[in-house]
């Protein structure tokens, strides 16, 4: 099981750390996240246990449709096709849903941000292995 353990969320998205389930440090992510009735931020995933399923997947990055290959988070309440990880640096803008991943979490053209996103996603790849599926547990900010 991967943990991801969300650090903040506000009207410049949602920060988290993941870990492996032997508790090591495995990449950051980033999630878009939407103003609430309430006048807070949550995305749109919210804290819970999903499963993850590797698949092929098409993504506009930049304009431009683009397949790639990485996770699903499945039964989302009320949303489909958020994926877990994909390349992406500003939470608002490169993300409507879906986990950006990163290798460290800082300030990018003066935006909250991740930053080495290919980097992360291959240090993440290649901490998964040939798993095609397992489980995310996400957890609120404590």
């Amino acid at each position: 099981m991967i943990t991801c353990q969300r650090i903040t969320c506000g009207s410049a998205g949602c920060f988290s750390e993941v870990f492996n389930d032997d508790g090591s440090h495995l990449i950051y992510t980033a999630e878009h996240a939407y103003q609430q009735d309430d006048g807070s931020w949550a995305p749109k995933t919210p804290a819970g246990i999903y499963d993850l399923e590797l698949g092929d997947h098409a993504i506009e990055i930049q304009g431009k449709l683009t397949k790639i290959t990485t996770y699903e988070v499945k039964n989302v309440p009320g949303h489909s096709g958020i994926l877990f990880p994909h390349v992406g640096n500003w939470p608002q803008t490169d993300s409507d849903g879906c986990f950006l991943a990163g290798t460290k979490i800082t300030v990018l053209a003066d935006k909250p941000a991740v930053q080495a996103s290919n980097v992360a996603l291959a240090l993440f790849f290649n901490a998964m292995g040939s798993t095609t599926k397992t489980q995310l547990c996400i957890k609120d900010p404590v």
